[in-house]
């Protein structure tokens, strides 16, 4: 009963962090058109209650400067040398990583069935970026993707990464090829 308590818990406080960087994005986003004289719109200086930060501050109020849509500064205090559209949030974190997922595969994440074994059987042919399942991960907070075959085959084929948002392909690459699944027992 402990461990389904602890589990509900940072399940609750997972959503929560996921629910204010979607916040924190809205924010960005809905305030880029209402800009004052001088400040720049490719400069964004976000002003956080608590930052959670794998390289950074933990839990600790903190700055974060974005410059043409890159993080620069993550920190305690950052100074300006030119003016930027400040956003001031609760919480601020990095976007979720899915290292296991079938979103946006064709026929359900189903593995090729011409054959068991597909080694060469490249899954980000077959990625589909309409589909909901990118936009349901986002609004979770997730930003990147491993997409995976199904595990129907011995050798089920090629993984790739991507994220969940971008105009194109180009946009949204981080790495074709990025796994090969092999499946050597069966699925439960």
């Amino acid at each position: 009963m402990v461990h389904m308590q602890q589990f509900q818990h940072w399940w609750r406080v997972t959503a929560r962090l996921a629910y204010a960087c979607l916040a924190l994005s809205w924010i960005a986003l809905a305030h880029g058109s209402e800009l004052a004289e001088g400040e720049d719109s490719q400069r964004i200086l976000i002003r956080a209650k608590q930052i959670f930060s794998p390289g950074g501050p933990w839990g600790e109020p903190g700055e974060i400067l974005i410059v043409e849509g890159k993080i620069k500064f993550v920190g305690d205090k950052v100074e300006l040398a030119l003016p930027a559209k400040t956003v001031e949030v609760d919480v601020v974190m990095p976007g979720l990583v899915n290292a296991y997922s079938t979103a946006g595969l064709r026929g359900g994440g189903e593995a090729e069935f011409s054959r068991e074994v597909t080694p060469e059987f490249d899954t980000l042919s077959t990625v589909d970026f309409r589909e909901r399942a990118f936009k349901e991960a986002l609004d979770a907070g997730v930003t990147t993707v491993q997409i995976i075959p199904g595990t129907d085959n011995v050798f089920a084929g090629l993984g790739c990464v991507v994220k969940t948002v971008g105009e194109g392909l180009e946009d949204r690459l981080v790495r074709q090829a990025n796994c090969l699944v092999l499946s050597i027992c069966i699925d439960p």
